[in-house]
């Protein structure tokens, strides 16, 4: 747990550097922004995903239930394909909602931000982003979709892994099921 926190904070710590340059902190955090409806909105579009993870994990039998029905039922033939098409789903209303947040100035400013970003913010992105990627696709190696998307709770088998990347000393979500 410690080790994922430090990992989070490491992450987040060239974005944090960045927008204190850039002067932004503030402005998240100033009334006007807590009083705009559209901030209410992209929080809503940001976190509908982990309210969708939250109602799997919950309710799993409900949810297969809602699979074996259109509109669900097109997504996949199994809940778990369902979930995998869900994930793709709310990752572009995630987009979206930062995308209209931000307004056609706040892209301008976001990709000239980017733009004239110094090399070390560069390098930090590239580096946190291929380890990132790089345990991603570990992941989905180790146990495939049905081990990532919730597979022992919707009905499919998923063997147990401690190879890489699972022996790294992260969280995953395979240790919910030891006893």
């Amino acid at each position: 747990m410690a080790l994922e926190v430090l990992l989070s904070g490491a992450a987040c710590l060239p974005a944090a550097l960045r927008a204190r340059q850039l002067d932004t902190f503030d402005q998240f955090g100033s009334g006007d922004c807590l009083r705009s409806a559209s901030w209410w909105l992209c929080l809503l579009g940001v976190s509908t995903n982990y309210f969708m993870h939250g109602f799997i994990w919950n309710y799993s039998k409900r949810f297969a239930a809602l699979c074996e029905k259109p509109p669900l039922k097109l997504l996949g033939s199994h809940p778990v394909d369902v979930f995998a098409s869900l994930e793709v789903v709310a990752k572009l209303v995630q987009a979206c909602s930062v995308g209209t947040l931000l307004g056609q100035s706040g892209r301008s400013a976001a990709l000239e931000a980017a733009r004239t970003a110094p090399a070390w913010c560069w390098a930090v992105f590239a580096g946190l982003l291929a380890a990132g990627q790089a345990l991603n696709a570990a992941t989905y190696n180790a146990i495939g979709n049905a081990g990532v998307y919730y597979g022992f709770k919707l009905g499919r088998t998923v063997p147990w892994c401690s190879g890489f990347p699972f022996n790294t000393g992260l969280r995953h979500p395979q240790c919910l099921r030891r006893g």
